[in-house]
């Protein structure tokens, strides 16, 4: 198989504010016995309203991942829109057969207003 689909995160896992930053530690394993080569990864936040790229290695592809290696990367994202976000990890790589594998990764997370402000209008009676 080569890169696995095993999660350390679950599928959905909360809600931050907005006007935080996103912020995810990503880890690509070879959990195969051979290397993998060619490796295109990349990753990114689907909202309702847009795609935002974080990553793209396509112009420079990761060269190989040694059997039982790893690559690693952060990526971040200041987040300005209310509602779902799902962040779309994606790799696609040479097997040690130089077969040519995809393995798409998706997560969730709510982006929620972190102030709620009420007004009450009342009407004064004069006289």
């Amino acid at each position: 198989m080569g890169l696995s689909g095993l999660l350390v995160l679950p599928q959905s896992f909360g809600a931050i504010y907005l006007g935080e930053t996103f912020c995810s530690y990503i880890s690509i394993n070879n959990s195969s016995n051979y290397e993998v080569r060619d490796i295109i990864i990349k990753a990114e936040i689907q909202t309702e309203r847009q795609r935002i790229l974080l990553l793209d290695t396509s112009k420079s592809p990761v060269e190989s991942i040694r059997a039982g290696g790893r690559y690693d990367f952060i990526v971040e994202h200041d987040v300005k829109e209310l509602g779902a976000h799902t962040p779309v990890c994606t790799a696609l790589y040479n097997d040690g057969d130089g077969e040519r594998k995809y393995l798409p990764q998706f997560f969730k997370f709510i982006v929620s207003n972190p102030l709620s402000v009420r007004t009450k209008v009342r009407a004064v009676k004069v006289g």
